[in-house]
């Protein structure tokens, strides 16, 4: 499998794996069943404006799974494009909310590129967190 597309799938697991940490009736599943329950709820608040807090919380999973799934699909293609990777994480990277402190402080110390979309900013946080080596540190 090409590298690119096991960041693609692996940067999508961490988008998901960040929403379900924390489900009240236990441990998610992560079939096409449970996208479809999550990702109708999803469209029952978009249509209605509004759902118990068990529906939004399916919805808002779906929706950070589907925007995850984006972004790292367009990273991927990024990366696909210029022949390299633009980060390098160490093996099975690391947990989640230590992924989302190290990007909230990247983000506190770089005011300046709050401007850039939200996959921009993330990719240049985790560039920094996880550079790649150089040519002559791969020697």
């Amino acid at each position: 499998m090409p590298r690119w597309m096991s960041r693609t799938i692996l940067l999508c697991f961490l988008c998901a794996a960040a929403s379900t940490a924390t489900w009240a009736q236990g441990t998610p599943t992560t079939d096409g069943h449970a996208l479809l329950q999550r990702c109708t709820a999803a469209l029952r608040v978009d249509e209605a404006g509004q759902g118990d807090n068990s529906t939004q919380q399916q919805a808002l999973w779906c929706l950070g799974y589907v925007a995850g799934f984006a972004d790292g699909h367009t990273l991927g293609t990024v990366e696909m494009t210029l022949g390299s990777p633009l980060l390098c994480p160490p093996d099975g990277w690391r947990p989640a909310g230590q992924l989302v402190r190290l990007l909230v402080e990247w983000l506190r110390t770089h005011p300046t590129q709050l401007h850039r979309d939200m996959h921009s900013v993330m990719l240049l946080a985790f560039a920094d967190a996880f550079p790649c080596p150089s040519v002559e540190e791969k020697k």
